[in-house]
């Protein structure tokens, strides 16, 4: 597709309305109602205040992120559960849930948090104040609406969220289960930045043999408008490299070029998108981009020049990056959000991990509902591994 600054415009096919839901009221007065992806738009302001008093940040479920996910992207759409209390004397808004609009229309026992393939991280918003009375109560609201349980997806398992979630399922007799969980590297302040003697010299005589081609700079944009233009470079060097030849590079359709447009032209605007690029004889090789504030990074894309692949690009700007980072007094944590593991170049820079997986937690302590919807996940989630082996086995025969 054509790249342009544009970021307006409709998606390309109408969403549907759905009819709103009356508001439940738990035995511990919060008020909790469903919402579709317009209707919460319009209270964007206290969403983005509740996103920053969250127990846990989470800039994937940030309303400058998540609406252009929902309006643009083809597939399921959320359904917001929106809790509320009395606080002062008005109703606050203390927890917001995206759901799968698919699992709450056809009735299915277990519902997932709603995601899609651009996020990394399934934490919903819950105030720090009143989390666990909210937590409860969109327990209370699915039980009441005859769920059996609800899986969260991709969580950071020794983090505020997902220990209150443990905490909670325990305190009220819910029965819960894990899957998929594995290691993903993270950088904390004081953090080693670079994890061996060999990698330490891969980057100086990449970076020594880069030099002698020509000029080599660290560049960081700062403004709006270099913002932008360094994210369709970005846009630009993933379409030309192997995801676009598979397909999936974000600018191969137009609804997700326009979702990441959105997204990123409204975080910048609010100093919460980065992007970084390394240039060589004013040619941008390599480009980082990055979402959130110093205290709480999370890396979401990266794209290389592969006529320069031999040099390792994404080594050089990631430990450029990382140096920058463990100098700035206001950095505090980053999640590389790699999915490979201990098999990323970033795993090659940072040493600390986190561990990542998806929950499953009961609505209520009737165990056999749950039983059900615990062995219906094990199975799909089987199944699909068992389709992954025979897709790869197929598309590369006598690769192991």
């Amino acid at each position: 597709m054509t790249l342009t600054r544009s970021i307006s415009g409709d998606p390309p096919q109408e969403r549907r309305r759905a009819a709103r839901a009356p508001v439940f009221v738990n035995a511990h007065g919060y008020h909790v109602e469903l919402l579709d992806h317009r209707r919460i738009a319009i209270h964007r302001d206290e969403w983005l205040n509740l996103a920053c008093r969250s127990i846990e940040p989470n800039i994937f479920f940030d309303p400058d992120f998540l609406l252009p996910a929902a309006r643009f992207l083809s597939g399921d759409l959320p359904t917001f559960v929106v809790i509320r209390r009395v606080v002062d004397g008005r109703m606050k808004l203390v927890g917001l849930c995206p759901i799968s609009e698919r699992d709450m229309r056809s009735g299915r026992r277990m519902v997932r948090i709603w995601r899609h393939p651009y996020t990394a991280l399934g934490v919903p918003l819950f105030d720090r104040r009143w989390f666990k009375g909210a937590f409860d109560a969109m327990l209370d609201w699915l039980a009441h609406a005859g769920r059996s349980a609800l899986i969260f997806a991709d969580l950071r398992i020794d983090h505020p969220f997902a220990r209150m979630l443990l905490h909670r399922a325990r305190r009220i007799g819910s029965r819960i289960s894990t899957f998929d969980v594995h290691e993903r590297p993270v950088l904390h302040t004081g953090g080693a930045a670079i994890r061996s003697t060999n990698t330490q010299r891969a980057i100086a005589r990449n970076f020594s043999k880069l030099k002698k081609l020509g000029k080599i700079e660290f560049r960081a944009a700062r403004s709006v408008e270099e913002l932008i233009g360094a994210f369709l470079t970005f846009l630009s060097l993933e379409e030309q490299g192997w995801k676009g030849r598979r397909g999936t590079a974000l600018a191969e359709e137009e609804g997700t070029a326009r979702f990441a447009l959105t997204a990123v032209h409204a975080l910048a605007k609010r100093r919460s998108c980065y992007v970084w690029e390394l240039r060589h004889c004013d040619q941008t090789i390599v480009t980082v981009v990055a979402f959130g504030q110093p205290d709480n990074l999370v890396c979401w894309k990266t794209a290389f020049d592969e006529k320069f692949a031999r040099f390792s690009p994404g080594l050089l700007l990631m430990a450029s990056v990382t140096d920058a980072w463990l100098t700035d007094p206001a950095f505090a944590f980053a999640d590389s959000c790699a999915a490979g593991g201990a098999n990323t170049t970033v795993a090659r820079l940072w040493n600390d991990r986190v561990r990542i997986g998806d929950v499953l937690v009961a609505v209520s302590p009737r165990r056999y509902d749950f039983r059900i919807a615990d062995a219906h996940e094990r199975v799909r989630r089987s199944m699909r591994r068992a389709a992954k082996v025979a897709y790869h086995a197929f598309v590369h025969p006598g690769r192991k």
